[in-house]
């Protein structure tokens, strides 16, 4: 940081002695592209490591192990692959049995899962910490809302949202559409609401906010359809899977 000179004026305003005075709109400015980086990166392990995951799957791996707390460590390098390791099963909550699925996903995905763990995510802290004062974090890899704030069964149902048969706005592969509200043009193209996002802001411990079902659903539907033409959740790729498979 202090021997790149581009990245210096971006981030630093001033150096007072030992104090780093930061620039705050440049701070900002890097933590909204961390932002849109790691909601990439879930999409990316989403597509690519083997069959989909529920989005509680998804947001259930840790990138360390809890200190304290409970769970363990779920993104492990396997014989050079990186592998995603979920702790979270529909089953447990009917029949209180676990299942530990292994995701591998393609070196391509794996050395951005890599680079982000090794470089990115501690640069991050010390930036929060000196400019901000926040020390808090998270061993989520992609920090789901506190349990209280999860809907009981709302994986049950995602399939019922995924159609959106009941929403006016965009529509999704099987038809029905996506509530847009009143929401502007920048926060719609990413199928966010601006007061959501403040929200998430002030009460995670992560820069990118909680990552609930909505989200999730939200971000795979805007890249795939920013990248291919056609929105597609997550609901609608368990069912586009099988059929690429079968192909």
């Amino acid at each position: 940081m202090f021997a790149e000179s581009h990245i210096r004026r971006a981030l630093i305003a001033r150096i007072d002695g030992e104090d780093v005075v930061w620039k705050d709109q440049g701070v900002e400015k890097y933590f909204r592209r961390v932002r849109q980086f790691k909601e990439e990166l879930m999409v990316l392990v989403h597509l690519f490591a083997g069959a989909p995951a529920r989005a509680t799957e998804l947001t259930s791996i840790m990138s360390r192990n809890p200190t304290p707390g409970r769970g363990r460590r779920g993104i492990i390098v396997d014989d050079g692959l990186v592998k995603f390791v979920q702790g979270y099963s529909k089953k447990f909550r009917s029949r209180k049995e676990l299942e530990i699925v292994h995701r591998y996903v393609p070196n391509e995905v794996g050395e951005l899962v890599v680079y982000f763990m090794w470089l990115v995510e501690p640069f991050v802290k010390m930036i929060r910490a000196t400019a901000r004062g926040e020390t808090k974090s998270t061993p989520f890899m992609w920090e789901p809302p506190p349990r209280e704030e999860w809907n009981e069964g709302e994986n049950d149902v995602e399939e019922e949202l995924e159609s959106g048969s009941e929403n006016g706005g965009d529509t999704d592969l099987h038809g029905g559409e996506v509530d847009e509200g009143e929401w502007s043009g920048e926060e719609r193209n990413g199928l966010r609401r601006p007061e959501d996002e403040v929200s998430r802001q002030e009460t995670a411990c992560n820069v990118d906010g909680y990552y609930n079902t909505d989200r999730v659903r939200n971000t795979l539907r805007r890249e795939t359809r920013e990248r291919i033409g056609v929105g597609i959740g997550v609901s609608d790729w368990r069912h586009v899977y099988p059929a690429i498979q079968r192909k």
